[in-house]
């Protein structure tokens, strides 16, 4: 605590000095600058305390009561030598002074603090002597705000130093006071008790004493002076802190003592809080330090991320904000990476370590996140029919960050495609982050409606055997029919030759025609056709299967399907041809005519007539080196039906189509031979 207490003052001490009845007054002036300074917080001072200077003048200063000590006759100014005029031998008695006069001519205010007058203290020998031994009791008065009295009883002591230059150790003992010789002021008295001094003194003039009235103590100050150093925690939490005590002056032995209870001058491996520490010196005064050890702020983090915007973009970011601890920071995060902002390319938690210029760490975690993955799907309705455009589809999409929009290769950006046929339809879709994914969907058709037949012909003419397995695929099952002649069902049996459609409706209502032909054989009958070279007739049988007789007219037959047969004599002979199958038996019979006159053999070998049989035209090569003068088309009677003149190319194609089904001849008339080979028209 501060009082303010006057700077500058001049002390007026008035000393009543009472011997048998007698009084002298005695007035001491200091110089100006003296100044009065006490400690009211040490119990080993007069006891002044606080609440003696409550007396506040604004243009004082403040003075720090508790800087120092003030004890009860601690200075060796007292210690006078009796020297001069009256040097006193040893062991004279104080008692037969005189003239002794109090000096209070002093400046230094951190030597003096007051001085108190009494009988029988020799300061110096320019000063005078005052005639009185006997003890006196002195009151001093200080004309300041509040009265302030203390009473010293006499009394003295006599000190004898031996002739040496050493030093000597000389035992004080102050009287106790009681109290009543106490100083006491408003508020109450106290009670103190003066200790033992030991003072060294150096004796330097010899056969000389000293003198001085023990009883009427002076107050002094013995600088003490302390201070605490302080090392703080390197780290918030930890226990690396120091405190170091130093101090100077007082009187030894000092001791130590810590708020924790250590007692030494280092207190060490503490953490951050309030500390105090007592000094006190060997007579008890007593200085206090309370110290805040502090600590740095702890490393604090504040970490953010940026999610990765798509799936597998790899552009996510983590970062982590320091504060706190001791610049500057090092980082390291759970990918290796060092700085305070890190690429994030996957998802996950990252870890960061955030280590201060002490070594001071501090962990954070924060997570990165990445959208699912944009996953489409379709729901597709197929058109009802093969190449109709009724079908749909609509889409959707999960994964990502909603809302999704959505572009097809056709320029829609509805989520709904409608009124479609089948195709592969491509659509692209992107989410809120503007990360997109395309897909394909197909959209199939029902396949068309195939029909086929297996269709059993008519066996015979004009029967009523036949029938169509019909035989249907695509579309949708089931399937109904509906067929030209009304009926209704797939299959059909016991039918006549004819034509037969059928239209097929699926379960869509898709539909498709289809015609079948049920035949039936021609009517049976007995047919072939012949070829002869010179007397040989070869016959090639047209007729239906079965079992064959052919009558040569020669009275010659076989049972041969194609036999050929050798005439003995020219001759027409009609040949007939009977067949016999499971529907019937037919015959046939036609005019042969062998006729070999004018016939060479050799130009004969060498014309060629095709095809035989024939239906439209015919075509004739000959040797043209022979001299063909005509050709002619002939009836087996021998009647000419066509004749042409040929130009000598050996090779000529004639129109045979006015000519009906049956066996004809062409008779070719050269320079010197005529050749007639026979062929047959079918039509």
């Amino acid at each position: 605590m501060k009082t303010k207490i006057a700077s500058i003052i001049t002390l007026a001490f008035t000393a009543l000095i009472f011997a048998n009845g007698f009084s002298q007054p005695v007035k001491v002036s200091p110089p100006a600058g003296t100044l009065l300074q006490v400690s009211p917080t040490d119990p080993r001072s007069i006891g002044i305390t606080a609440t003696l200077f409550q007396y506040s003048d604004p243009t004082f200063p403040y003075w720090d009561y508790d800087s120092s000590c003030i004890y009860w006759g601690v200075n060796d100014t007292l210690f006078n030598v009796i020297n001069g005029a009256n040097n006193a031998p040893p062991n004279t008695s104080c008692s037969g002074m005189s003239n002794l006069v109090y000096d209070f001519a002093s400046s230094d205010p951190r030597n003096l603090v007051f001085k108190g007058f009494t009988n029988y203290k020799y300061l110096n020998t320019s000063n005078a002597w005052v005639t009185n031994t006997v003890p006196v009791q002195m009151i001093i008065s200080i004309d300041i705000p509040v009265d302030m009295q203390f009473r010293m009883t006499g009394g003295y002591l006599l000190a004898r130093i031996p002739n040496s230059s050493q030093v000597f150790r000389i035992l004080v003992r102050m009287y106790a006071l009681s109290p009543a010789d106490a100083l006491y002021f408003a508020g109450g008295p106290g009670q103190w008790y003066a200790p033992i001094y030991l003072f060294d003194i150096l004796h330097t003039d010899p056969n000389t004493s000293i003198c001085t009235n023990w009883d009427g103590g002076s107050f002094f100050k013995i600088p003490f002076y302390a201070d605490v150093f302080k090392t703080e925690p390197l780290c918030n939490g930890s226990s690396d802190g120091e405190l170091r005590t130093e101090y100077t002056g007082g009187i030894q032995p000092v001791g130590i003592l810590w708020s924790t209870g250590s007692t030494d001058a280092v207190l060490s491996n503490i953490p951050a809080g309030n500390y105090w520490v007592r000094i006190a010196d060997a007579t008890q005064c007593v200085i206090q330090k309370n110290i805040t050890v502090n600590e740095p702020a702890p490393v604090a983090l504040s970490s953010s991320s940026k999610d990765i915007s798509c799936f597998g973009a790899g552009n996510g970011e983590v970062s982590v904000h320091a504060q706190g601890g001791t610049l500057p920071y090092q980082f390291l995060w759970s990918n290796g990476k060092t700085d305070s902002v890190s690429a994030a390319t996957q998802p996950g938690t990252y870890s960061v370590i955030v280590t201060d210029a002490h070594n001071c760490k501090a962990y954070d975690t924060v997570n990165v996140n990445e959208p699912e993955k944009i996953v489409l799907h379709a729901e597709i309705t197929e058109p009802s029919c093969y190449s109709m455009s009724d079908g749909s589809l609509v889409i959707t999409a999960e994964g990502g960050i909603a809302p999704f929009s959505f572009l097809w290769d056709g320029g829609s950006t509805e989520d709904t495609l409608a009124d479609i046929s089948a195709g592969n339809y491509i659509v692209t879709a992107t989410d809120q982050n503007n990360c997109a994914e395309t897909d394909t969907f197909t959209v199939q058709q029902p396949a068309p409606l195939g029909i086929d037949a297996t269709v059993t012909d008519v066996t015979c003419f004009g029967g009523n055997n036949g029938a169509i397995d019909l035989l249907v695929n695509g579309g949708t099952q089931p399937y109904s029919f509906a067929w030209n002649d009304n009926a209704m069902t797939e299959d059909r049996e016991n039918l006549p030759a004819g034509s037969y459609s059928v239209t097929v409706t699926d379960d869509h209502g898709c539909s498709a025609d289809f015609a079948v032909e049920v035949s039936e054989p021609a009517e049976d009958s007995a047919s072939f056709q012949f070829d002869i070279t010179h007397k040989t007739a070869s016959f090639t049988n047209q007729s239906s299967q079965g079992t064959y007789v052919w009558n040569f007219g020669d009275g010659q037959s076989s049972e041969e399907q194609n036999p050929q047969h050798t005439y003995l004599n020219d001759g027409t002979y009609n040949v007939c041809l009977t067949v016999t199958t499971n529907c019937g038996t037919w015959s046939r019979c036609t005019d042969v005519v062998i006729n070999t006159v004018g016939i060479s053999s050799g130009i004969a070998r060498l014309c060629k007539l095709y095809p035989n049989p024939a239906a439209d035209f015919l075509t004739v090569e000959w040797p043209s080196e022979e001299g063909l003068q005509r050709i002619s088309i002939i009836d087996l009677s021998g009647r000419v039906i066509s004749q042409d003149v040929p130009d000598n190319s050996g090779r000529k194609t004639i129109d045979i189509s006015s000519l009906p089904s049956g066996v004809w001849q062409l008779q070719m008339v050269f320079r010197k031979e005529t050749v007639r080979i026979p062929f047959a028209v079918i039509r």
